[in-house]
Order: structure tokens, then C-alpha cells, then sequence
């Protein structure tokens, strides 16, 4: 069975709810049913970026610098749910922001 890429992105891996919600969801999936990535914002505090190098695995983590990256990893993965996490403020990706999820 093939199993559905999913992409949870933070504008940080910094300490907060926010973040420590999206790391559960990353280490819970059912890796038999979800290849899980996460990716975040190169030019933030990213405290927890081992944590989730631990629960994903190195090579499906990101750091990212803007839409375009984040276009490339959502095309080079083929992923089909982008899941973002925000704290209620404008933050990347603002509204409006188009990416093209499969």
C-alpha cells in the first residue's frame, strides 16, 4: 500500500503549544499508513529541531527560506497533505500564498 506524504510546517521549532503539537502529530502518525516531513523557517529559533530530526528522521526535515523552498520540498516529495501550523498572526504562508499540494 502506499502510504500518504504529509508536510508539517512551523515558522520555528521554538518552544510553545504550537510547536509541541505538530511534534506529537509527527511522532504518532501511523508510519504504515503516513511518510511524515516537517520543515521550517531557516532564520528562526529552531530549539526543537533535533526533537523532530528524532521523530521523523534527518533527511525529512527542512529548513526553509520561502515559498519558493517550500514549493520544491512539496514537488521533490510529491507530498499530499501540507498541513500548517500558525498562532493566529500573519505568519509565512500568509494568506493568499498559493502552493500547489498533488
Amino acid at each position: 500500500m502506499n502510504r500518504i506524504k504529509v508536510l508539517h510546517h512551523l515558522n520555528n521549532a521554538d518552544i510553545g503549544g504550537t510547536t509541541k503539537t505538530s511534534l506529537l502529530f509527527a511522532q504518532f502518525l501511523d508510519r504504515d499508513k503516513f511518510d511524515v516531513y516537517f520543515s521550517c523557517r531557516v532564520d528562526r529559533e529552531n530549539i526543537r529541531l533535533e526533537e523532530f530530526k528524532l521523530a521523523v528522521g534527518q533527511d525529512n526535515v527542512s529548513l526553509i527560506r520561502d515559498g519558493n523552498d517550500l514549493q520544491r520540498i512539496i514537488d521533490n516529495k510529491k507530498i499530499q497533505i501540507f498541513h500548517t501550523y500558525r498562532s493566529g498572526f500573519n505568519e509565512f504562508p500568509e494568506n493568499g500564498t498559493h502552493i500547489n499540494v498533488l
